[in-house]
C-alpha cells in the first residue's frame, strides 16, 4: 500500500437512463450515501484529494466533461470507484463504461452495488465487459482495501451505519438535499424487498444524529434543512424520541426531515415528540390493503390487526402535522377485487394522506427464487436481458389507486421534501412546479 495519498481518488455513482420507479420525476436527485461513506471513510484514512460525481441523469459525454474540470483521469494511479445501486442503471453504465475506456483506455474501473453485484457477478461480467473488478457486499471500513488491492474486503454484514458523511467530497452538493444514515438492516422477511436479507442494526443514538445534521446545517449555510433519516426501516422507542425531542429542543434546531418505516413498527406514542423535533414526513410502507394480498406478500400475519393499526397511526400523523406518504405495491395476482379493496381503503382515509406512491411489483436478477410469484408467471427472458422484469399492470388500476390519495399540490409538496434541487433559483417556481406536474401527467398516461 505505498500510494501517495495526496494524489487524487475518483468515486462515480451511476446514473440513469430512465426513472428508478414510475412514482419518480425526471427532477429528482438521490445522495448515494453508500458511496459517500466510502468517500469520507478514505479521507479519514489520509486520502484527502477524493472527488465524488454523481451521474444522475446528466448526458454521458456532458458528465465526462464536467469531471475532467476537475480531475485529470488519465493520471489516475487509482481504480475509478463506480457505484451502481440498481438494476436500471445497467444501460447507463454500460454507455459511461464504454465511453471511459475508449477515451483512457488504461483506467482500472471497480464496480460495486450489493442489490446488485452480489448474487450476478457472472452475469454482470457479460453485461459490462469494461468493468475490470466486481466487488461484493459492503467494503465499508475496509474500502481502502478495495482501492488498492485486488481484493474483495466486502463484508455481507456490516456492523453499523455510515457516521458523519463528508458532504464536501461530493461535487455540486449544494444542489442535493442531504440524507444521513441512521441504521441499517430490516427484520421482517417480506417477500419483495431485497433488503430483507440484511440483519437490522440498531438506530444511531440522538446525540450522533443531531451532532451530524448540525455539522450539515453548519457546511450548507442552512438551518432550515430537509434532511433524509436514511434507514430500511427507522425503529426506535419512547425513550429514544423524548431524548431526541430534549437535544433538538436545546440546539434550537430548526431543520425538518423524513423517514421511511412500517405501520406496524411506528408507534403513535412518538408523534408528540418527533412532531416537535422537526419530523415532517413518514414513508409508510402499507403495500395494500387487500387482507389477501398482505398475506400472500408475506406483509403481515394478521392482516385485520395490520390495517387497524395502519388506520390509528395515519389519523395520529395527521393530529400531530406529520404527512403520511402512503407507499402502494401492485402485487402479483391483483384482481379487480383486491385492488378496489386497496383503493376503497385509501379514500375512506383520503383526508390523512398526504400522498400516495403505486409502483407495481419488480423481479431482479438478484431476487431469482421459483418460476412463479402468486401464481403468475414471471419473464425470465425479460430479467436475464435487463436484470429486472416488471409485472404487467393494468394503467386504470394504477391511476385509480394514485388518484385515490394525492392532488397535484400533495405530489408538488412531497417531492419538495428531501428529493427535488435546493436551488429552484433557476427559474420561477410556479414554473418549476408546473414542469414537475406536466411530467407526472406524461408518465401516468404513458
Amino acid at each position: 500500500m505505498n500510494f501517495d495519498k495526496n494524489q487524487p481518488v475518483l468515486a462515480i455513482s451511476a446514473g440513469s437512463l430512465e426513472l428508478r420507479k414510475k412514482d419518480s420525476s425526471k427532477n429528482d436527485l438521490y445522495i448515494n450515501i453508500g458511496l459517500l461513506g466510502l468517500c469520507t471513510n478514505l479521507y479519514n484514512a489520509g486520502y484527502k484529494n477524493v472527488r465524488m460525481f454523481q451521474g444522475d441523469r446528466i448526458e454521458i459525454k456532458s458528465f465526462i466533461k464536467t469531471i475532467e474540470k476537475y480531475v485529470d483521469i488519465a493520471k489516475l494511479q487509482t481504480p475509478l470507484l463506480l457505484s451502481m445501486i440498481s438494476f436500471i442503471q445497467l444501460s447507463w453504465v454500460q454507455k459511461f463504461t464504454q465511453a471511459i475506456k475508449k477515451k483512457y483506455p488504461n483506467i482500472s474501473i471497480k464496480l460495486g452495488g450489493r442489490y446488485v453485484v452480489d448474487e450476478c457477478e457472472d452475469w454482470l461480467r457479460k453485461k459490462l465487459p469494461h468493468v475490470d473488478f466486481f466487488c461484493k457486499g459492503c467494503p465499508d471500513d475496509n474500502v481502502e482495501i478495495l482501492l488498492l488491492k485486488e481484493d474483495n474486503p466486502a463484508v455481507l454484514f456490516p456492523q453499523k451505519p455510515f457516521e458523519n458523511l463528508n458532504y464536501a467530497l461530493l461535487y455540486n452538493f449544494r444542489q442535493y438535499q442531504p440524507s444521513i444514515e441512521v441504521g441499517r438492516g430490516c427484520s421482517f422477511k417480506c417477500d419483495f424487498c431485497l433488503e430483507s436479507k440484511y440483519k437490522q442494526l440498531k438506530t444511531r443514538s440522538p446525540e450522533e444524529i443531531l451532532a451530524e445534521c448540525k455539522a450539515l446545517t453548519d457546511l450548507y449555510g442552512d438551518e432550515y434543512l430537509n434532511i433524509y433519516f436514511e434507514s430500511a426501516l427507522f425503529l426506535v422507542n419512547k425513550e429514544w424520541c423524548t431524548e431526541f425531542r430534549k437535544i433538538y429542543e436545546k440546539g434550537e434546531f430548526k431543520f425538518k426531515w423524513r423517514c421511511t418505516s412500517r405501520v406496524d413498527i411506528f408507534q403513535e406514542e412518538w408523534l408528540p415528540d418527533l412532531s416537535a423535533a422537526g419530523l415532517k414526513v413518514v414513508d409508510i410502507g402499507l403495500e395494500s390493503a387487500s387482507r389477501q394480498i398482505l398475506s400472500v406478500m408475506n406483509k403481515s400475519s394478521d392482516p385485520e390487526k395490520y390495517l387497524e393499526k395502519a388506520e390509528k397511526l395515519i389519523k395520529e400523523m395527521a393530529r400531530y402535522g406529520v404527512w403520511a406518504k402512503v407507499n402502494i405495491m401492485i402485487y402479483a395476482g391483483e384482481t379487480a377485487e383486491t385492488l378496489n379493496e386497496t383503493r376503497d381503503w385509501l379514500l375512506t382515509h383520503k383526508q390523512y394522506i398526504k400522498g400516495v406512491s403505486v409502483n407495481p411489483l419488480t423481479v431482479y436478477m438478484s431476487k431469482k427464487s421459483g418460476e412463479t410469484i402468486n401464481g403468475i408467471k414471471i419473464d425470465w427472458n425479460k430479467v436475464n436481458k435487463n436484470g429486472y422484469w416488471t409485472f404487467p399492470y393494468n394503467k386504470k388500476d394504477y391511476l385509480a389507486l394514485k388518484n385515490a390519495g394525492m392532488s397535484e399540490q400533495d405530489y408538488y409538496d412531497l417531492k419538495k421534501i428531501c428529493y427535488l434541487p435546493r436551488d429552484l433559483n433557476h427559474k420561477n417556481v410556479h414554473l418549476y412546479i408546473s414542469d414537475i406536474l406536466k411530467d407526472k401527467k406524461k408518465r401516468d398516461a404513458a
